[in-house]
């Protein structure tokens, strides 16, 4: 189990880390949301995100991203990114570079995660994920666990910070994770401050008519 949350957690801390769902009972529109309004908005997620000027990033741009990177890829982690079941349902940045990235995993019938709760996974994982990270061509590779408020409710999740060896670049991510239905949902924030990445979260609201 350690393992796998582990990977997980490197996965979506990548800015190219994408994948596929399993089937399961929820349609393909409903995982994925709308934008409009200058919002995007995921009643299954049960959160909205401010888009403003930022720009979503197409399955062409993701493609051209996933390209370039994936040669810098150790083999084990290409052939895990290939097969971890996680589908990306937003991927979006801004002109300083400001990402998010929202990922659900199917994970019905999987004890690992339905029977743990996700501040003790993160919490036990931490030391793993730290090594994982260093093992994989991260330099500097430090995380924690925090929580992230968004609108009154607290979230459990972590903050990584990274050197990113091939364009010189420090950066940091904070996570926010959470079960919803059959789904664990897996909000990645990076930018190349801490703060930063916090106020990336700011952005987003809860939704009114939602699944939960």
């Amino acid at each position: 189990m350690r393992k796998t949350l582990c990977v997980c957690l490197v996965l979506v801390l990548c800015l190219f880390a994408t994948g596929y769902a399993e089937e399961a009972s929820v349609d393909a529109d409903t995982l994925f949301g709308t934008i409009e309004n200058g919002a995007y908005e995921n009643k299954y997620v049960g959160l909205g995100f401010k888009i403003d000027d930022w720009q979503i990033l197409t399955d062409e741009d993701y493609e051209r991203m996933r390209e370039a990177t994936k040669a810098l890829m150790p083999e084990e982690m290409q052939q895990f990114k290939e097969n971890a079941g996680i589908l990306t349902v937003l991927r979006a940045k801004d002109l300083l570079n400001n990402a998010i990235n929202i990922k659900i995993k199917y994970i019905a019938g999987s004890s690992e995660y339905t029977e743990t709760d996700t501040k003790t996974l993160i919490k036990s994982n931490i030391d793993d994920f730290q090594q994982w990270l260093r093992e994989t061509g991260f330099a500097n590779a430090e995380a924690e666990y925090v929580s992230t408020t968004i609108e009154g409710r607290e979230y459990d999740g972590m903050l990584g910070s990274y050197d990113i060896l091939t364009v010189n670049q420090h950066m940091y991510s904070r996570l926010i994770m959470f079960i919803r239905g059959e789904y664990m949902v897996i909000i990645t924030a990076s930018s190349v401050t801490e703060d930063r990445t916090e106020e990336i979260c700011q952005r987003f609201y809860h939704l009114k008519d939602s699944e939960e």
